[in-house]
């Protein structure tokens, strides 16, 4: 390795007070720096010094909270005779801290053992919190829960992990009754406990009440302010792959994980990728890039509770087996690396494009305060993350800003969850900002066209869904409605949705939808002499003022960053993925969500970007308003500034199905 990982475990282990939660400041915030950012933290050996048992510590069968507030755990009984049994009858297979078989997980378990759960008080900011009792790697793991309320700003660190599988487990001990967690987390609390004292922890698994929907309603809504009122948060990836190899897709050798971290450091420092000014020293060797991509494709990365769990602490490390990272070391070689690109001083920077788009969204986050658009955003920039319970493609973000829905549980249905979403944000927001979308495909057909679909199936390619997210970014450069603000009216269902707007036009003709870079010149050929046959025109007056040569350009730049030399550039145009069309008028749009013929242009009050409707049939006894499907947000060259609502007409009630 390049960088001084220590190599004395053993002398650390050996210390009477190791302190494996501190971690290396972050050089890269003040220079460049030869001190390691990422130690190897002390490995907890039996061999290293004898093993901590009940002899060191006092007799206490229960600690008091204010002992467990106030100390180092030093007046905690670590194990007693009865807890010893405990661990024997829990453990038929020979799960011993020197058995061959202690790494060995068994399925959960269907009988019940008895609850270490007291009732916390649900109209108050109660928490529970692991007391995790110190121990060696291989002994089994102990802890007390102690309640704790926020408003008294106890002191605590949290975890945040990947379950995994939840039917493969490990025993662990929690107020002496053995419970089930799964293997990552009993690998990362092995990891993370100290020898020879305790640990405040908060892990969801653990502190919150499973099986009971109110409690877990209660603690998710409370999660905004758990993380950024923690100390400092662990971010557990995984286990070294020598330690322990059951379910490898989340284990790494530990030498990728160095590799990885020294090719962090670097960036981190400024360094230099295949530098194309000779007198440049850094090059980075494949081998490195190759361990930071295997780092990035952990499902950490790909699971969606982890966005929170990262972006709200002020603190937060990255823990790979012994090793740990700061966090905002990663961050500052996430941004030193895009100084690179945007100066163009290297060659070859899209091999950390999986380092760029995976980190990427996280870092942004990071640098703004949490709000309702910070939310929206990351609802659809985080879609492609998973979730094992889909109401949780919306309740695992909320801390990000998401204030106009709280978690419930006992709401059954998905469908719910996202109607509630949609509703509440625009009453708290007065815009419709929530209905903007990427394109979906297989959508729910429980859902109403209206209602985004965070469990849609995404085109994950570059010019696909990150292209998508990249023009979802400049909604805030458009002020079509011209800052009047969104009212719902009152449906009867909540299936149905109530705006005010004004018509725009209706499509008329509509070009091949482009989604071939290679056919670019293709597609704007088929595209131009669309427009010219519909209007039968060639080279007239817009509609709105100057040229149709300059419109089309505009729109195919979707109104951003356009110049006379556009036509000329090598880079995608932002109307890539979407459809053309032409409207009776001559107007010429691009929408990202496909059109047909007779689809109705609209301005909602309360948006920033037209919106194409398509009627709807079906509904006119119910409903006395116009009915449409949502078809989605679209660029109309002349129309996004608020042009239609000077026009004086008056807005008018309608209802998307």
């Amino acid at each position: 390795m390049s960088v001084a990982v220590s190599k004395g475990a053993e002398a650390l282990e050996s210390l009477s007070q190791s302190d494996d939660s501190r971690c290396i400041e972050n050089p890269a915030l003040n220079g460049p720096s030869t001190t390691p950012s990422y130690q190897q933290l002390p490995e907890h050996r039996a061999a290293h010094s004898p093993r901590v048992d009940d002899t060191t510590c006092s007799h206490n069968p229960e600690p008091s909270v204010s002992s467990v507030f106030s100390s180092p755990f030093s007046n905690l009984q670590l194990a007693d005779q009865h807890e010893a049994k405990a661990v024997e009858r829990a453990s038929p297979q020979g799960d011993s801290p020197t058995s061959p078989d202690a790494l060995k997980p068994h399925v959960r378990s269907e009988l019940p053992h008895p609850s270490p759960y007291q009732q916390l008080k649900r109209h108050s900011r109660e928490i529970r919190i692991l007391c995790l009792l110190p121990g060696l790697y291989k002994d089994p793991i102990r802890g007390y829960l102690r309640t704790a309320n926020l408003d008294d700003n106890p002191h605590y660190e949290a975890l945040s992990y990947v379950w995994g599988d939840p039917l493969i487990c490990k025993t662990s001990f929690i107020d002496k009754q053995p419970i089930d967690v799964t293997i990552n987390l009993f690998l990362a609390l092995r990891r993370i406990r100290h020898r020879r004292r305790g640990r405040h922890i908060w892990v969801d698994a653990i502190c919150i009440n499973q099986s009971d929907d109110i409690e877990k309603t209660h603690q998710v809504n409370l999660m905004r302010h758990i993380y950024p009122n923690t100390a400092h948060a662990i971010l557990w990836l995984c286990e070294f792959s020598h330690n322990y190899s059951f379910g490898s897709d989340n284990v790494l050798p530990q030498e990728t994980f160095e590799s990885a971290f020294d090719l962090i450091e670097i960036m981190a420092e400024g360094g230099h990728f295949y530098p194309t000014d000779p007198s440049k020293t850094y090059r980075i060797d494949n081998q490195r890039v190759d361990a930071l991509s295997d780092i990035m494709n952990l499902s950490w990365w790909h699971r969606i509770w982890t966005v929170q769990e990262a972006v709200l602490p002020g603190r937060a490390s990255i823990r790979c087996g012994s090793i740990q990272l700061d966090f905002s070391v990663f961050l500052t070689a996430l941004f030193r690396t895009r100084v690179h690109l945007r100066q163009q001083c290297c060659g070859n920077l899209k091999i950390l494009n999986s380092f760029w788009s995976t980190a990427g969204p996280l870092a942004r986050l990071k640098q703004n305060a949490p709000s309702p658009i910070s939310f929206i955003y990351s609802l659809h920039q985080f879609k492609a993350r998973l979730a094992s319970d889909p109401r949780d493609k919306v309740f695992a973000l909320l801390g990000l800003g998401g204030t106009a829905i709280s978690a419930n549980y006992e709401l059954p249905l998905y469908k719910d969850v996202i109607l509630s979403l949609v509703h509440g944000l625009i009453v708290e927001s007065k815009e419709i900002f929530v209905l903007l979308r990427t394109a979906e495909r297989n959508r729910s057909p429980d859902l109403p066209t209206w209602a985004p679909d965070l469990c849609a199936e995404l085109d994950l390619t570059t010019q696909g869904y990150i292209g998508q997210m990249g023009r979802f970014a400049k909604y805030r450069y458009y002020n079509a409605a011209a800052g009047t603000l969104a009212e719902t009216g009152d449906t009867g269902s909540e299936s149905l949705l109530a705006l005010q707007g004004l018509v725009v036009d209706e499509i008329l003709e509509i070009g091949k939808c482009y989604d071939d870079v290679d056919q670019t010149l293709e597609v704007t050929a088929e595209w131009r002499n669309v427009m010219i046959q519909a209007r039968e025109i060639n080279y007239g007056t817009y509609p709105r003022g100057g040229t149709y040569e300059q419109a089309f350009w505009r729109m195919m730049a979707t109104g951003i960053e356009w110049s006379p030399n556009f036509k000329a550039s090598c880079e995608v145009p932002r109307s890539y993925g979407g459809w053309f069309f032409v409207t009776r008028n001559g107007l010429i749009g691009v929408c990202h969500s496909k059109v047909e013929v007779g689809d109705a242009v609209y301005v909602l009050l309360g948006g920033r970007m037209p919106f194409v409707l398509r009627p709807s049939k079906g509904h006119e006894e119910s409903i006395k308003s116009p009915c449409y499907e949502y078809v989605g947000q679209t660029y109309v060259h002349g129309f996004m500034d608020g042009e239609v609502m000077r026009e004086g007409r008056e807005p008018q009630w309608i209802t998307l199905v």
